[in-house]
């Protein structure tokens, strides 16, 4: 019998190490080993976040985005 994977999800704490990083410069190798996750999940929240080539993090419970200052 195979188990199944398990999948975990980025906290917003998560995310907020994430930008922070980024704006340190470091890689997404060096990011994805600091949370403990796998590259591929970094890359695509990445993916997912970039606004006019940075790492946009909006939250609903921000009232503006700190990158883009999109309303949320």
């Amino acid at each position: 019998m195979t188990k199944k994977p398990v999948y975990k999800r980025l906290t917003i704490d998560n995310r907020m190490d994430i930008q922070a990083a980024i704006h340190d410069g470091k890689t997404i190798s060096e990011i994805s080993h600091m949370l403990g996750v796998n590259k591929s999940i970094v890359s695509r929240e990445l993916n997912r976040k970039m606004i006019k080539g940075m790492f946009c993090l909006t939250i609903k419970s921000l009232a503006t985005c700190n990158v883009c200052s999109k309303k949320s």
